[in-house]
């Protein structure tokens, strides 16, 4: 019966039990903070042919992929109570406290975000296979592959950016370790997608993946008993 604090929460879940001293409960009483949703839809088309004409074998290839998986971000959204032996008011025993419903500290995330990431495929290859000479073949080729960032349908993602950090707008700290209220900048560092000229994918997509293949067998007596590969 314990009420919801946020109205964006995923509601009908039991709160959690995080802490209970003198018990371990791994990530909580109740389990991960499941149910969660998962989709992940995948798509590809690929195809390969192979030409023969006289001493030469040409084979090419072809793979598009188009991949999509969107997932909630399993934050504590449904709550989490922490019950101790200290806690004012209470029998001096965590698990008296749990069933008295004394209870230190509950928190809840205010939303689970839900995470829809987008990222493609491309690869290209064609290679021949010439029979120069009876004792003498080639093999050369060339492959491309193209993988582009993962993006998020709307810009939902961030990473930190040591080159936008300003060490003159970080926050004061006292000497044992605590924020200063009101001091330094929120998101100093922060680089958002498809802001401030963040790629949405947050990093420059690599366009210059080009594989280059040659090989070659030799027979240098003619006699199929000896061959010489490079």
């Amino acid at each position: 019966d314990v009420p919801e604090v946020y109205p964006l929460t995923r509601g009908g879940r039991a709160p959690n039990i995080t802490t209970l001293t003198g018990y371990s409960l791994g990530t909580g009483l109740f389990g991960t903070n499941y149910p969660t949703n998962l989709i992940g839809n995948y798509y590809t088309l690929k195809d390969n042919w192979t030409l023969s004409r006289g001493p030469h074998t040409v084979k090419a290839g072809l793979y598009l992929g188009h991949f999509r998986k969107a997932e909630e971000t399993r934050t504590a959204d449904a709550g989490s109570l922490t019950f101790t032996d200290t806690q004012s008011g209470g029998s001096g025993v965590a698990l008296a406290n749990l069933l008295l419903g004394v209870y230190n500290q509950y928190t809840e995330a205010d939303i689970a975000p839900y995470g829809s990431m987008r990222y493609n495929q491309i690869e290209l290859y064609a290679q021949d296979h010439w029979q120069v000479l009876p004792n003498l073949t080639l093999d050369y080729g060339l492959r491309y592959q193209y993988m582009p960032a993962m993006i998020e349908r709307d810009d939902r993602i961030a990473t930190f950016d040591p080159a936008r950090y300003d060490p003159a707008s970080a926050p004061q700290m006292t000497s044992s370790g605590n924020l200063v209220a009101g001091t330094g900048v929120a998101y100093n560092g922060i680089a958002v997608a498809g802001q401030n000229g963040v790629p949405r994918g947050l990093y420059e997509n690599d366009n210059n993946n080009v594989a280059p293949r040659v090989g070659f067998t030799w027979d240098p007596w003619k006699n199929g008993k000896s061959a010489i590969r490079g």
